[in-house]
């Protein structure tokens, strides 16, 4: 199992993050280790995608199945161009009108993903969160985010800083303490692997609405 001391707790605007903030929660997130961070859906514990960084913290502290992948939190639309090869056009529609928003894509992942983040199957499960906090972290870090939520496997996702399941939070070394989420349900998953969208999981977006978009 892998520790982490020195836990930091950053109170961070949730609607004007202090840039300066900003800057030091990205520092710390370069450096491989998880911190938790909130979303427009629930509390995430995020590892940054980058050269030699690997989601294995995650699944440690979580007691997540390794055959699980984890989905990767992304600043915008053009993070399908960077992460993802051979989308097809109807993912973009969907990202365009949904994106910042509770809705996860999984599309066929490009060389930028690491090998240790992607599923068995070659894909990754891409997100433009609605929360200031994380669109600013992520630009700052100028990568993408993988990102779970922050509970013990099947325990219940918390909604704010307080309610991090205070096991899970002592092996953090970081914080973000954004206040409560707007939401408390999960993103609504979608494949894109297909001619036409599958889905995956049930969430915060609705379903039907995404389908008129398509019509």
């Amino acid at each position: 199992m892998v520790y982490y001391t020195l836990m930091d707790i950053l109170q961070i605007n949730a609607e004007k993050p202090e840039p300066n903030l900003i800057s030091r929660a990205a520092r710390r997130a370069q450096r491989g280790a998880p911190i938790a961070l909130p979303t427009d859906t629930v509390y995430g514990l995020g590892v940054s995608v980058a050269p030699g960084h690997t989601p294995r913290a995650l699944y440690e502290l979580k007691g997540r199945d390794a055959g699980k992948a984890i989905p990767l939190l992304v600043s915008g639309v053009e993070a399908l161009e960077t992460y993802g090869r051979a989308v097809p056009h109807y993912a973009y529609e969907l990202a365009s009108r949904h994106w910042p928003g509770a809705l996860t894509l999984i599309v066929q992942a490009s060389d930028a993903v690491p090998e240790s983040f992607l599923a068995a199957d070659g894909s990754v499960a891409l997100r433009a969160p609605a929360s200031p906090i994380a669109l600013a972290l992520l630009r700052e870090l100028g990568t993408a985010l993988a990102t779970s939520s922050a509970n013990l496997q099947g325990g219940t996702p918390a909604t704010s800083a307080k309610t991090i399941d205070p096991h899970l939070a002592a092996r953090l070394t970081l914080i973000i303490d954004g206040g409560s989420t707007p939401g408390n349900t999960p993103s609504t998953i979608l494949s894109c692997l297909t001619d036409t969208p599958v889905l995956i999981r049930a969430g915060a977006l609705n379903l039907a609405r995404a389908k008129e978009d398509l019509s």
